[in-house]
C-alpha cells in the first residue's frame, strides 16, 4: 500500500517489544503515545532473523546488539508524539523527530527522577532531530545524506546535570558533511528575563564546562532570543580554563551565532586564569558573532584572573572569524597575578585579554568603567599577535592602567589593523613596577605590523615612562592614514622606570625600521617629560638605529597642529633632548623625510619648550620641513582650513569642517560623531547604508537611544542554510513499493493464523485483522500491485473481485454486533469473561488449598448462577453468532475452512466458543493448570478503558473525523482501526 501507518493515540506495549514496519512511512502524531520495553520503526524490510533478534535481545537485561539493515528506498519516520521504551530504533529513508519525548523508561538517575533510555538508535538518508525530545544514555545517529540536530542547552542541562556520563551522542555516516548540529540558547516565545531563558545561558555555560558529551555534540550554537540575566546570579565563563594541564579545562571551540540578540545584565565569576563572557576560545575555522552584550560585571573571587576581557579572556586558533559584536556598559575589568613566571600574566582588554591569530571585524565597544592589570592593557585587547582587525570602534572608557597600555591594544605583534576609531578615553596610565612601561593613545607597543585608517579623538592625559599620542614604541611596521584629535597632555617619566632611558612623542615614543605616512595631529596638549634622561619630540621622541638590517625610518606627509609646548618641566635642566619633530635621533646615517608640516604655538605653560626640529642635531634637509610658528591658538585653528588632505590606495585623510575634526577613513565611509547629554560622545565610521563596518556588517547606531544595535536578520554573515530545515516538515512523500520492501516469511507469519473466536477474543482484534487483510488485497494493496503473486494467487478470481467490498461488509457487521455497547453479543461476552475470571480464581484456590469451606460454597453458588444464566442465553446468542458466521461465509463465498490463496496456507476461521462448566476435575493434581485461555486482565482493562486509543490511518485521510476505538496488543497482529486501510502490521510479541 502507498498508505503510511499513523499512530494518533495510545499504543500500550507495557513490557513487550513493539516493531512497526511500513515502507510507506510511519507517523506518530502529537496525540500519539507509545509505551514498550523496546520499540522500533523501520521503513526498510526486515527478515525473520532480524525480527527474532529484536524479540530476543536483552532478555538477560544486557545491551545485546540489534540494528536493522538500512535501505534507502522507504519513506519517512516522523515522531511528534511520545515514545517511552528502554531501547528505541528508528530507521527510515527520512527520520524526523520534531516534538514530544523519545524517552524513556527503566532508569531514573536523572534530575527529578526523569527516566531515560539505555539506547536510542536512528538511521536514515535525511535525518532531522529535535534533541529536546530525546533522553538517553547512548544515542546513535547515522546519516547517509543530510539533515540536522538541534538541542536547547537548558534542556540538556536539566536532563543530565546529575550525571554528565549520560547524554552521549555518536554521529556517523557519509552525510555528516551536510548535517548540522546546532545548540539552541533561549526560546523566542519567552520573555528575555524569564527563568527559562536565563536557565538556557546557565545551562550553556555549565554543560560546556562540565560535560565532554555536551561539547562533542555541536558544531554551532545559536542565541534564539534576548536573554536578561538580571537576578540570575553569577555565571561561569563559557570555556573554563585555568592552569595549563588542568583536567577541568574546556576551551570553547564551536561556532556561535547570536542572530542579532542581546545578552544583558550578566555577572561573570572571575576566579580562573581566563575570564570573560567566554573564558578561553581556541579553534580553527570558527565563526563567532552577531551578538550584543549590554551590561556585564565581574565577580572577582580568589584573587584576580590573569587574562580577562569583556567578551573573552583568550581567543586563538587558525582561520577563525569574529564579527558583528557590540559590547556596552561593561564594569571594571581587572587582571593581575602573583605568579610572575609567565610573561603574559596580568593582561586585560575591553573585548579580549589576549588574542592570537584570527580575523576580527565589525565590533563596537561603548562604556567601560576601567581596564587595569599588571602587564598589557588595551581598550580592545591587552595583547594581540598575528591577527587581522578592521572596522572596530571603541568609545567611552574611564581609565586604562598597566605596563603596556593603549586605547586599542597594549601590545600588537605581526598584525594588520585598519578602519579603527578610538574616542573618549579619560586617561591612560603606565604605572609599571617591573621596568620601563609604555602608554599610547592607540597602542603601547607595535612590532611587525601594518596599521592604517585610524581616527583618535578625545583621548585624555597619557602618562608613564615611554609615552606617545599614538604608540609608545614601534618597530618594523607600516603606519598610514592616521588622524589624532584632541589629545590631552602626554607626560613621560611620570611613574615607574626611573633611570631607564625613555621617550615622549606627540605621535610615537620610540621608533625603529618603520615607515610612517599620511598623518595628522590636531589639538595636542603639552608633550613633556618629568625625567632627565628622556627624549621629547613633537612627533617622535626617539629614533633608533636600524643600520644592522639596512632598514631605516621614513616619514612622509606629516601635518602637525601643536597647541602646547614640546619640552620638559622647567625644573629639569640637563640631559633631556627636545625637538619639534624628533627629540633624539640615534640613526647613524639619518632618516628619510618628505613633506613634513609643523604648525605650533609654544606656550611653554610651566615648562621649557624648544624650536629645534631635532633635539640632538642640526637637520640639513630643512627643505623637507615646513615650520609655522603661530602667535596663538586662534591662528592655529585658521591654519587647519588650508589642509589639502592626503590620499593613497588605502584611504584618505581630510579636514571635516562640520565636525571640526581630522578624519582618516577608507573610501566610501563617513565619520559620525555625536556629543551626548552625559558629557560623553560617540564616534564611528559609517557606511552609506548606515551600517558600521564592512559589507558583512549588521551593526547600526540607534540615534534615539544613542546605542549600537544589531540587525535581527544576520543572514549576511551566517547564511540561512536549508540543510537544517526538514524537507517534509512532518508530511509524507510518495514512494513506489517494490517486492524487496517486504519479507514474505514475515507476511506468512502474520497471515498464517487467522483463527478467530467471537467470544474469547475481543472484537477489536478481529476487526483489525480483517482490516489488515483488506489492505493487503484492496486498492493499492500488495496483491493488486502484483507483489507476492505466486505465493498469494487467489483460488477463485470471482472471490478476488469481491473480497474488498465483502471484507468491508464483514467489518461493519462485527462493529454493529459486538463493538456496539448495547449489542446482546457484547453483553453476553462480558458476562462470559466475568464468569471465566471468577472460575479461574475458584480453581486456583482449590488447587492451592487456600479457600475455606464457606468460601467454596459461596463461589460454587455464584458460579452455578452465572453458568446457568449463560446457558439460558447461549441458544439465542448462538443464533446471533450463526447468523453472523453465515453472513461471513456468504460474503466470502467460502466455508470456515476455505483456503483463500492457492499456494499459501492462510486459512480464515471465525467461530463461537462453547461455555464450559465450572467443576474442577483435577484441581488437586500436581502440575495441572485448569485456567482457560481467557484474555489477560490487562487486555480486558484496556478494552474497557475508552481513553486508551490506537488509531492508525493513511495520510490522505488524516483530516477525516476519527471514530476512536480502543487498540490493544493481543495475538500476533495489531493492525488498523476503523475504516482505515494499511498494508502493515503493528507486531507486538509477548516476550
Amino acid at each position: 500500500s502507498k498508505n503510511p501507518s499513523i499512530i494518533a493515540g495510545l499504543l500500550q506495549g507495557n513490557n513487550n517489544n513493539v516493531f512497526i514496519v511500513n515502507p510507506s512511512g510511519v507517523i506518530v502524531t502529537e496525540s500519539g503515545s507509545i509505551n514498550a520495553n523496546k520499540f522500533g520503526i523501520s521503513t526498510s524490510a526486515i527478515d525473520t532473523d532480524t525480527l527474532n533478534a529484536f524479540k530476543e535481545a536483552n532478555e538477560d537485561n544486557t545491551l545485546a546488539s540489534f540494528s536493522p539493515v538500512f535501505k534507502p528506498n522507504g519513506d519517512i519516520v516522523i515522531n511528534k508524539g511520545s515514545i517511552q521504551a528502554k531501547e528505541v530504533f528508528l530507521v527510515g529513508n527520512k527520520v524526523e523527530i520534531l516534538n514530544k519525548d523519545v524517552s524513556i523508561k527503566g532508569n531514573t538517575d536523572l534530575a527529578g527522577g526523569k527516566e531515560y533510555a539505555d539506547l536510542i538508535d536512528i538511521k536514515g538518508n535525511d535525518v532531522y532531530i529535535n534533541g529536546d525530545t530525546l533522553t538517553g544514555k547512548n544515542i546513535n545517529i547515522d546519516v547517509k545524506q543530510k539533515g540536522s540536530f538541534t538541542q536547547h542547552t537548558g534542556d540538556y542541562y536539566n536532563k543530565y546535570k546529575n550525571d554528565w556520563n549520560l547524554g552521549k551522542y555518536t554521529f556517523s555516516g557519509e552525510g555528516l558533511k551536510d548535517f548540522q548540529k546546532i545548540g539552541y540558547i533561549g526560546y523566542e516565545d519567552e520573555l528575555a528575563n524569564s527563568q527559562k531563558n536565563q536557565n538556557e545561558w546557565i545551562g550553556f555555560a555549565n554543560s560546556w564546562n562540565k560535560s565532554a558529551n555536551f561539547r562533542d555534540i555541536f558544531t554551532e550554537f545559536r542565541l534564539m532570543s534576548d536573554i536578561n540575566m538580571s537576578g540570575a546570579g553569577a555565571v561561569e565563563p563559557v570555556g573554563f580554563y585555568d592552569l595549563f594541564g588542568d583536567p577541568r579545562n574546556a576551551p570553547f571551540n564551536k561556532n556561535f551565532n547570536g542572530l542579532g540578540h542581546t545578552i544583558s545584565n550578566i555577572t561573570i565569576i572571575a576566579d580562573s586564569y581566563y575570564t570573560g563572557l567566554f573564558g578561553y576560545i581556541e579553534g580553527n575555522n570558527l565563526k563567532i558573532g552577531n551578538v550584543k552584550i549590554d551590561g556585564l560585571e565581574f565577580e572577582y573571587q580568589n584573587g584576580l584572573p590573569n587574562f580577562v576581557g569583556g567578551f573573552a579572556g583568550y581567543i586563538g586558533g587558525d582561520n577563525y572569524n569574529i564579527s558583528n559584536i557590540a559590547l556596552k556598559n561593561i564594569g571594571a575589568i581587572k587582571a593581575t597575578t602573583s605568579n610572575y613566571e609567565f610573561y603574559m600574566n596580568g593582561t586585560a582588554g575591553g573585548f579580549a585579554g589576549w588574542i592570537e591569530g584570527g580575523e576580527f571585524s565589525n565590533i563596537v565597544l561603548n562604556g567601560i568603567k576601567s581596564i587595569g592589570g599588571r602587564l598589557y592593557i588595551g581598550g580592545f585587547a591587552g595583547n594581540i599577535e598575528k591577527g587581522e582587525f578592521s572596522n572596530i570602534a571603541v568609545n567611552n572608557i574611564k581609565e586604562l592602567r598597566g605596563y603596556g597600555v593603549g586605547g586599542f591594544a597594549g601590545d600588537i605583534t605581526g598584525s594588520r589593523v585598519s578602519s579603527i576609531s578610538i574616542n573618549d578615553i579619560e586617561k591612560l596610565i603606565d604605572d609599571s613596577e617591573i621596568g620601563s612601561g609604555y602608554a599610547g593613545g592607540f597602542a603601547g607597543v607595535i612590532s611587525d605590523g601594518e596599521i592604517k585608517n585610524v581616527t583618535l579623538n578625545n583621548i585624555g592625559n597619557i602618562s608613564g615612562h615611554t609615552v606617545a599620542g599614538f604608540s609608545a614604541m614601534v618597530a618594523r611596521s607600516y603606519l598610514s592614514n592616521i588622524a589624532l584629535n584632541n589629545i590631552g597632555d602626554i607626560t613621560g617619566g611620570a611613574f615607574g622606570g626611573q633611570g631607564v632611558i625613555g621617550a615622549v612623542g606627540g605621535f610615537l615614543g620610540k621608533v625603529g625600521e618603520t615607515k610612517v605616512e599620511n598623518i595628522v595631529m590636531n589639538n595636542i596638549g603639552a608633550i613633556k617629560s618629568k625625567d632627565t634622561i628622556i627624549s621629547v619630540g613633537g612627533f617622535v621622541g626617539e629614533i633608533e638605529d636600524g643600520s644592522i638590517t639596512g632598514k631605516y625610518n621614513e616619514f612622509k606627509n606629516i601635518t602637525m597642529y601643536l597647541n602646547n609646548f614640546v619640552g620638559y618641566d622647567e625644573d629639569i635642566t640637563s640631559y633631556a633632548l627636545t625637538g619639534l619633530f624628533v627629540g633624539g635621533n640615534y640613526v647613524r646615517d639619518g632618516f628619510k623625510v618628505d613633506n613634513i608640516e609643523i604648525n605650533y604655538v609654544n606656550n611653554n605653560d610651566g615648562g621649557t619648550g624648544t624650536d629645534n626640529i631635532v633635539g640632538n642635531e642640526d637637520i640639513s634637509s630643512v627643505s623637507y620641513f615646513k615650520i609655522n610658528k603661530l602667535a596663538n591658538n586662534q591662528a592655529l585653528e585658521e591654519q587647519k582650513a588650508t589642509f589639502k588632505g592626503f590620499n593613497n590606495n588605502v584611504g584618505k585623510v581630510y579636514w571635516d569642517d562640520n565636525l571640526k575634526l581630522f578624519v582618516a577613513l577608507e573610501e566610501g565611509k563617513e565619520l559620525f560623531y555625536k556629543e551626548l547629554d552625559d558629557g560623553k560622545s560617540i564616534m564611528y565610521a559609517k557606511n552609506a547604508d548606515g551600517t558600521i563596518g564592512d559589507k558583512n556588517s549588521n551593526i547600526i547606531f540607534n540615534d534615539k537611544t544613542n546605542s549600537f544595535e544589531l540587525k535581527k536578520d544576520s543572514s549576511s554573515t551566517y547564511p540561512k542554510d536549508e540543510i537544517n530545515i526538514p524537507t517534509n516538515k512532518g508530511e509524507l512523500s510518495k514512494v513506489d513499493l517494490k517486492e524487496s520492501d517486504f519479507s514474505k516469511e514475515i507476511l506468512n507469519q502474520i497471515l498464517g493464523d487467522l483463527s478467530l473466536d467471537l467470544l474469547t477474543q475481543d472484537a477489536e482484534t478481529i476487526k483489525q485483522t480483517l482490516e489488515f487483510l483488506l489492505a493487503f488485497i484492496g486498492e493499492d494493496g500488495l496483491l493488486v500491485k502484483g507483489l507476492f503473486t505466486e505465493e498469494y494467487k487467489l483460488t477463485d478470481n470471482n472471490v478476488g473481485s469481491k473480497l474488498e467490498k465483502n471484507l468491508e461488509t464483514i467489518i461493519k457487521a462485527i462493529k454493529d454486533s459486538q463493538l456496539n455497547e448495547n449489542s446482546d453479543l457484547l453483553k453476553y461476552r462480558n458476562d462470559y469473561l466475568a464468569y471465566i475470571n471468577e472460575r479461574n480464581l475458584y480453581w486456583e484456590g482449590l488447587k492451592n488449598n487456600t479457600l475455606t469451606q464457606d468460601q467454596i460454597i459461596m463461589l460454587e453458588n455464584s458460579l452455578k448462577s452465572k453458568y446457568e444464566s449463560l446457558l439460558k442465553r447461549e441458544a439465542s446468542i448462538l443464533k446471533i453468532a450463526n447468523d453472523f458466521i453465515a453472513l461471513l461465509n456468504n460474503t466470502l463465498e467460502v466455508d470456515k475452512e476455505y483456503s483463500m490463496f492457492a499456494n499459501n496456507p492462510l486459512k480464515f476461521q471465525l467461530g463461537l466458543k462453547a461455555v464450559d462448566g465450572y467443576e474442577c476435575k483435577d484441581c488437586g493434581s500436581a502440575g495441572s493448570d485448569p485456567t482457560l485461555n481467557a484474555p489477560l486482565k490487562d487486555i480486558n482493562a484496556s478494552m474497557l478503558d475508552k481513553q486508551q486509543v490506537v488509531l492508525i490511518k493513511p495520510a490522505e485521510e488524516e483530516k477525516e473525523a476519527l471514530d476512536e476505538e480502543k487498540g490493544t496488543l493481543n495475538y500476533r497482529t495489531c493492525v488498523v482501526s476503523e475504516n482505515f486501510k494499511t498494508n502493515n502490521p503493528c507486531m507486538a510479541q509477548r516476550i
